[in-house]
């Protein structure tokens, strides 16, 4: 017959407690972690480099309708070259928002709203970015 694993951690040795640990923490990052989820995300290319031209400069957080403008100008260059981008600049960034790659936040002035990079999308991005450079 078949032979049953024991499912206690008890009597594995630490390196692979260690490493089941590790496993299932990664595991809950992908669907926690704003920079795992950007680098998974579809368009996880154009949402980097539209994110990253827009909000790791010295704009770091930008008025909403500024942003939508911005992104939108480039999503027609973007298209114009081949990306399937089908989607307003608007709706982008709701899908952003609303996982945590944005945040939108009130401006303190006006009645606008302001979006700028989640501590993690700021991390991916940053990491995308050193990987397209030379080594």
């Amino acid at each position: 017959g078949a032979r049953r694993r024991s499912c206690r951690t008890t009597a594995l040795p630490s390196v692979r407690v260690s490493t089941l640990h590790t496993a299932v923490a990664a595991d809950r990052l992908t669907v926690d972690s704003p920079a795992w989820v950007l680098l998974r995300s579809r368009n996880a290319a154009t949402a980097v480099a539209l994110l990253g031209a827009h909000l790791t400069g010295k704009d770091r957080r930008l008025p909403a309708p500024e942003l939508f403008e911005r992104v939108d100008e480039d999503l027609v260059v973007l298209r114009e070259h081949g990306f399937d981008l089908p989607r307003t600049a608007r709706a982008y960034c709701d899908e952003w928002r609303q996982d945590g790659i944005l945040v939108r936040r009130p401006a303190g002035d006006s009645r606008e709203e302001t979006y700028e990079l989640s501590d993690g999308a700021l991390l991916a991005i940053q990491f995308v970015m050193d990987l397209l450079q030379p080594r």
